[in-house]
């Protein structure tokens, strides 16, 4: 299956998700308006296709670019600090892993806000009005 039948959309989202970010997060950062719409198109075949193919190239890039590569930690390299900072030692102070545990929580969504569509704001005036 071919890349071509992509719209750049999906592309920016195909990059994305390779990245390192999560379904959701690859669909807003792609454009998308509904960040849940990450996980429908992880569904479409052609999505999961251009995803393996660029696999398979990232696997056969050549030594001196994986070198250069070697450089920049990559999303599973992180989580796995971060957790093992979060965990800590004896030696690591509280602030730091509670700023860890912050950093995955956020990246796991764990302080995501809820949206609803009815929410209303009641404002009553009182000010100045005394009950005897």
């Amino acid at each position: 299956m071919s890349h071509e039948t992509l719209s750049e959309k999906e592309k920016d989202f195909c990059r994305a998700y390779a990245g390192g970010m999560t379904a959701q997060e690859a669909a807003k950062a792609a454009g998308y308006a509904k960040g849940s719409y990450g996980n429908k198109l992880m569904e479409k075949e052609k999505i999961r296709a251009f995803l393996t193919e660029m696999e398979r190239k990232a696997a056969g890039v050549p030594s001196e670019q994986k070198k250069q590569e070697g450089k920049i930690a990559p999303g599973d390299e992180i989580l796995a600090f971060l957790t093992e900072t979060m965990r800590g030692s004896e030696e690591t102070d509280i602030k730091t892993r509670m700023r860890a545990a912050e950093l995955l929580g956020r990246r796991n969504g764990a302080f995501a806000k809820e949206e609803t569509e009815n929410s209303q704001v009641i404002i009553i005036d009182d000010i100045g009005r005394e009950e005897d």
